[in-house]
């Protein structure tokens, strides 16, 4: 018995090492490709469970998808959590995850708002300047329509849980004229650059206007992005972008990594079950 368990052990032993190399290259591996980091993206959130759709879902829902992810271990973040990992060397948490609104409904101030205090969690608006501006002109507050006001970016922002970034000022359209961010047919290098970089310039000083923050990300309007945007949006400063493209997103610490950022739509006709599946790449 005793010569047994000396060549059970010779066997074991060099088993045990190869096994944890293996355990050693693949999280090196893993820390090499990034930190996994998922993006939520939803847009208006309506109480009439009748309403729901791609691009509508129920403060319940809401409120479900938060509570599972919590209970998976992760923490919600802001762009800027971010690119302080990537460009300031401050740690992210071991699970991070990005919840983001886009076009600015005032909806998510009636619905969402209550939410992220309550559970004390951050989320990040991306708002269309034009929209904000007809708003607070006309100070309507209809969640089924209406958009964001100046007095109500201003209390969200003075609450420390929401941050808010461009979405455009006029471009967030799809016509015969206009086709979001990206480059008009037979438009020169030139004359994209400086509409781009106009209308972009005008939600900035928006937003700082009343934030006192210039935002550091764009959020292609429809996830329209014409190649040589990138480049623009880098020499107006921005940091990060966030597309409509779905899939996981790797975070290292190269600054490329921030830009085109991968988001999966919230739709309405899914359960948080069916949500976070998606979300997680399961």
């Amino acid at each position: 018995m005793r010569i047994f368990t000396i060549k059970l052990n010779r066997l074991i032993i060099p088993a045990i090492l190869i096994f944890a190399a293996a355990l050693v290259t693949a999280f090196a591996a893993a820390k090499k490709e990034g930190i996994p980091l998922p993006i939520a993206m939803y847009h208006s959130v309506l109480a009439d469970n009748s309403k729901k759709s791609s691009y509508i879902i129920t403060p319940e829902q809401f409120e479900s998808d938060v509570d599972a992810l919590l209970n998976e271990g992760y923490t919600p973040i802001t762009v800027k959590a971010l690119t302080d990992y990537v460009y300031n060397d401050l740690p992210l948490p071991e699970k991070p995850v990005m919840l983001t609104f886009d076009d600015g409904f005032y909806n998510n101030y009636s619905y969402i708002y209550p939410i992220i205090k309550e559970k004390n969690i951050p989320i990040v608006i991306s708002v269309v300047g034009s929209y904000t501006d007809l708003y607070t002109k006309s100070g309507e507050t209809n969640p089924l329509y209406s958009c964001l006001r100046r007095s109500d970016i201003a209390e969200l922002n003075n609450s420390g849980l929401v941050e808010f970034q461009n979405h455009s000022y006029d471009l967030h359209t799809i016509d015969s004229t206009k086709t979001a961010s990206m480059k008009l047919k037979g438009e020169s290098d030139e004359s994209y650059r400086n509409r781009l970089t106009a209308d972009l310039t005008r939600t900035q000083e928006l937003l700082f206007s009343i934030t006192g923050k210039y935002p550091s990300a764009y959020t292609y309007p429809f996830g329209k992005i014409s190649d040589s945007s990138v480049q623009i949006i880098k020499d107006m400063g921005f940091l990060a972008s966030l597309s409509c493209e779905e899939g996981m997103n790797f975070i290292t610490k190269s600054p490329d990594c921030l830009f085109r950022l991968k988001r999966l739509n919230r739709s309405g006709e899914y359960s948080t079950a069916q949500f976070i599946q998606k979300l997680l790449c399961r």
